[in-house]
């Protein structure tokens, strides 16, 4: 699907000479700090255990990578740490074995019952 050309020829059409197909991947790779990173839709994970957002990689406008997950702790570690605590702590959308977790959950049920109460 991409192809770099060393020299453009325009007579009556245009054409490229001495062409070789390229991956995105290693543009991407070489380019280095010239690529843009762009992140959008963070939301937690639950099947991973992990806050994930889509990054969007562009090359000039060119878009290398439309749409890669990525974790997104590493992108906004405070915003990753608010949507942890909100959907896997507090509304317990995490499947672990952790002891704290499961001391939180009857925390959770007992300030529900005194809710109840008042």
């Amino acid at each position: 699907r991409w192809i770099v050309v060393a020299d453009l020829v325009e007579t009556s059409r245009l054409y490229g000479r001495i062409a070789a197909r390229i991956q995105p991947d290693t543009v991407e790779r070489i380019a280095g700090d010239l690529v843009a990173r762009t992140y959008s839709e963070p939301h937690w994970d639950a099947q991973r255990g992990a806050v994930m957002a889509y990054e969007r990689v562009t090359l000039f406008g060119l878009p290398l990578v439309p749409r890669r997950r990525v974790g997104y702790a590493n992108v906004e570690p405070a915003v990753a740490r608010e949507l942890f605590i909100r959907h896997a702590l507090v509304e317990g959308d995490w499947q672990t074995r952790h002891h704290f977790f499961r001391d939180n959950a009857a925390l959770r049920e007992q300030l529900t019952e005194l809710e109840e109460k008042a």
